[in-house]
């Protein structure tokens, strides 16, 4: 109460902002890498605190790059390469079955602490897509100029209730 926001620490500090926020009785809030700067001890503190606010009827937009956080907080989860959407849908789905190649490369490496980290393979390829193709085309396993992955990017289909992915491999077996 008496000190000066730099005299808090990283944690103090994010609850702080979070309570300021929260004076404005909002009804939404973006939460882009939160906890990105606090330490192991104090990590847990604002994702709880999150939590908390969300059975309150706080709708959250949680960002970050940590699956395993976002796995503990998020009811839907959204993956990200290069700004474009590669599979949405409910966290337990996503996470269960990773249908696109890009979402099963991040869980592959995602560290665990039950046993040592297995290397990631991530087969880098050169081949570049034209202008307007899927973003991961270079990086993908499953790329093939056949089904227009160099041409096109390929449309958001859900493959189950709740789960989606953009990937041409999928809409060549849905058809």
């Amino acid at each position: 109460m008496h000190k000066f926001p730099h005299q808090l620490s990283g944690g103090q500090l994010q609850r702080l902002l979070i309570a300021r926020a929260l004076l404005l009785d909002i009804k939404f809030l973006v939460a882009d890498e939160i906890i990105s700067m606090l330490d192991a001890s104090t990590r847990i503190d604002v994702p709880n605190l999150l939590a908390d606010l969300k059975t309150r009827g706080l709708s959250i937009l949680f960002i970050t790059h940590d699956l395993s956080l976002g796995y503990y907080i998020s009811e839907k989860s959204v993956i990200l390469y290069r700004g474009c959407v590669a599979e949405a849908g409910s966290t337990e789905k996503i996470y269960a079955q990773p249908l696109h190649p890009y979402t099963q490369m991040l869980m592959a490496a995602v560290p665990r602490l039950d046993k040592k980290w297995e290397e990631v393979e991530v087969e880098l390829k050169t081949k570049p897509a034209e202008a307007g193709g899927c973003v991961y085309y270079a990086r993908c396993p499953l790329a093939d100029k056949a089904l227009g992955c160099d041409k096109q990017r390929p449309p958001l289909l859900e493959i189950e209730p709740d789960h989606a992915v953009a990937c041409f491999h999928y809409t060549e077996e849905r058809s």
